[in-house]
């Protein structure tokens, strides 16, 4: 009985080795040799240190390998290799100054996936891959506001934080030094302000154009934007102005004119550049009323004349121009009034 198990046992093993032999057998029989195989690596930095450094190039890098195996273990390649980006990690530097590293991609790739397929490179196309790693450290920027023309801020625009910071590689670290981040108030914020008011308004920030990379980020995304637009123009109604009358001096030496009981015009409504108008308000600037007669149209006998103006730049009447009533008399050559 014993004798029979032990044969049994014998056919077994000796049917399990032939099994093996028949497919050692038949996988060298289908070895081939695969040539400019590509794969896809990404190289990657350290554990423990994503997000630390830049890596150039930072998407992944095409790479072609030739490698002869069975069929079988191609298969394996195929299914975890060819449809997967490899990942090749690289040294951190030792300082801020950064490095470049020349990665030799037959060893690295054999390290990292193919030996462990049991699958020994015969070519890796290109050989090596030049890599630059920088450190990305934290940047301080000042924020400035830039309003668009055609509007009068009065003061300076205030963003809060007046200082923001971002991340970005050592290597453009030089470019930040003295940099700011310019907030744009849009034309439509200002159009729409309250003038003459303080008006608050959330900007969002954007990273400086020579500071953009892949890994450059703002640590604060938007600030608080604080700005008063000055009123473009403003009217006033001046109480009264006295009335002038402007006339040659030779004319003055011929006739007596004498303003009727309105020698000032009242309630006139003038408009402008408000920093004008302030001034007129304020009495800083001067409204001038005055009729400007001529000899002929005394030597007519008109009696009434309308009032001109003498208006500092850029300030228009809006009222009605009032007429202004008066009396002439002819003088005498010593420029006194005839006797009657």
């Amino acid at each position: 009985m014993k004798s029979r198990l032990v044969d049994k046992l014998e056919t077994l093993i000796v049917t399990v080795l032939i099994t093996i032999l028949v497919w050692l057998w038949a996988e060298a029989q289908n070895v081939q040799t695969y040539t400019n195989q590509r794969v896809q690596v990404r190289f990657v930095a350290p554990p423990g240190q994503a997000g630390q450094l830049a890596i150039t190039p930072a998407d992944p890098v095409p790479v072609e390998v030739s490698f002869t195996t069975s069929t079988g273990q191609y298969d394996r390649f195929r299914q975890d290799v060819n449809s997967h980006v490899i990942e090749i990690e690289v040294a951190a530097p030792a300082d801020a100054n950064g490095s470049i590293q020349e990665i030799a991609l037959r060893n690295r790739l054999e390290n990292a996936v193919f030996r462990n397929l049991g699958i020994t490179l015969e070519d890796v196309s290109p050989p090596q891959q030049r890599v630059e790693v920088y450190p990305i450290e934290t940047y301080s920027l000042r924020v400035e506001v830039v309003s668009p023309s055609g509007f009068e801020i009065v003061g300076s625009p205030t963003a809060e934080p007046a200082m923001v910071e971002l991340r970005l590689p050592t290597n453009l670290g030089a470019r930040a030094q003295g940099m700011v981040v310019n907030v744009q108030l849009g034309q439509q914020d200002l159009q729409t302000a309250a003038p003459n008011e303080p008006q608050t308004l959330t900007v969002p920030l954007s990273v400086p154009r020579n500071l953009e990379s892949d890994w450059t980020t703002l640590l604060t995304t938007q600030v608080q934007v604080t700005f008063t637009v000055r009123k473009q123009t403003d009217s006033y109604v001046i109480g009264r102005a006295p009335i002038h009358i402007n006339a040659p001096s030779l004319l003055l030496s011929q006739y007596r004119i004498d303003l009727a009981d309105n020698q000032f015009v009242r309630d006139v409504e003038v408009s402008g550049p408000a920093d004008v108008i302030e001034a007129i308000e304020s009495g800083e600037a001067k409204v001038v009323a005055e009729i400007r007669p001529t000899i002929e149209e005394l030597e007519s006998g008109l009696t009434s004349l309308p009032v001109f103006f003498d208006l500092p730049p850029g300030v228009t009447v809006q009222s009605a121009v009032p007429q202004v009533s008066f009396t002439v008399e002819r003088l005498t050559p010593d420029g006194t009034i005839p006797a009657p």
